[in-house]
C-alpha cells in the first residue's frame, strides 16, 4: 500500500512520530509531501489558528522554554530513539522516505503528483484545510487524527473544549471530506490523563496518541481487516479557538479532574 504524509513545517515532530509508528507496524511511508514555510510561516499559521497568545507560546517553545509537569514528547522520543528536532529532510533521509517539495498543497500539480504515485492513503501531518482535488487524489482518501470525540466536538482547540464541557478526552481517526471534521470515522482512542497533567503535557500526549492511533488504523487498512465505520455529521456544534480566559478555565477544570 502506498502511503504518504502532508507537512508544512520544516521541523515536524508529529510527522517524525508517524513515520516511526508506521514503520513499527511494517507500513513504510513512501513520501512526505512538504510545502515548507520556515519558522516565519509556522508562526503565521499558528497566529491565524490560535491568535497572539498561541504565537507567543510557539516562540517560547522554540526558545527552549520548558513547561512544568510531564514531557510526553520527550519521553516518546527517548523510548523510540528519535530526535524530534530534526528537519523533515533529515528524517526522510534517515528513513529512506522520499521528500516531495511543492510550492503549495492546494495546487493542481501537487494533486497530480500524489495521483501519479498511485497513492492509496494520504495522512494529514500538517496542512490546514485541503482542496477537494487533493482529497480525491489518493484512492482511499486523506486520513486525519482529531483531538476529541467526533462527531460531537468539531473544530479547533477541541482538546480544551472537551475539558470545559466535561467530555472524556481522546483522539478520533477519520477520513477528511469537504466539511469541517465531518468525514467517515474509523475509531476513537481515549486519552490517559496523568496525575500531574498540564494543558501543555495533555496536548503533547494527544500528539503521541494521534500518531499511534493513525498507525493502527493504516495497518488495519493494509491488512484488509474490517473496521467499524460510522458516518460523520455536520449537524452538531463546531468549536473555535479558545479565548485565553477560557484556556485558563480549561486548565483549572483539568486540575479538578486530576484531583
Amino acid at each position: 500500500m502506498i502511503v504518504g504524509l502532508t507537512s508544512v513545517a520544516r521541523v515536524n515532530p508529529y510527522a517524525t512520530l508517524l513515520i516511526d509508528e508506521l514503520r513499527r507496524r511494517q507500513v513504510p511511508v513512501d513520501f512526505v509531501l512538504s510545502a515548507e514555510r520556515g519558522h516565519t510561516g509556522d508562526l503565521w499559521e499558528r497566529w491565524k489558528r490560535r491568535g497572539f497568545a498561541g504565537a507567543l507560546e510557539a516562540i517560547r517553545r522554540r526558545a527552549g522554554g520548558n513547561s512544568p509537569g510531564p514531557q510526553p514528547l520527550a519521553e516518546a522520543a527517548s523510548e523510540h530513539g528519535l530526535d524530534l528536532s530534526l528537519p523533515m529532510a533529515a528524517v526522510c533521509k534517515r528513513t529512506s522516505t522520499r521528500l516531495l517539495l511543492v510550492q503549495s498543497l492546494a495546487s493542481r500539480e501537487t494533486a497530480d503528483a500524489v495521483r501519479a504515485r498511485s497513492t492509496e492513503v494520504l495522512i494529514n501531518a500538517g496542512g490546514g484545510l485541503f482542496r477537494r482535488r487533493l482529497l480525491e487524489a489518493p484512492s482511499r482518501g486523506l486520513l486525519n487524527a482529531h483531538m476529541a470525540r467526533l462527531p460531537a466536538l468539531r473544530g479547533v482547540d477541541v482538546l480544551e473544549w472537551s475539558l470545559l464541557l466535561g467530555e472524556a478526552p481522546g483522539v478520533t481517526v477519520h477520513w477528511i471530506d469537504g466539511g469541517v471534521d465531518t468525514g467517515v470515522i474509523l475509531g476513537f482512542s481515549p486519552l490517559e490523563v496523568a496525575t500531574d497533567e498540564t494543558l501543555e503535557s495533555l496536548r503533547e500526549r494527544a500528539v503521541v496518541l494521534s500518531a499511534r492511533a493513525i498507525a493502527e488504523q493504516v495497518a488495519r487498512l493494509q491488512q484488509a481487516e474490517g473496521t467499524v465505520e460510522t458516518s460523520g455529521s455536520n449537524a452538531v456544534p463546531q468549536y473555535f479557538a479558545l479565548h485565553p480566559r477560557l484556556r485558563q478555565r480549561a486548565a483549572a477544570r483539568l486540575m479538578e479532574n486530576v484531583d
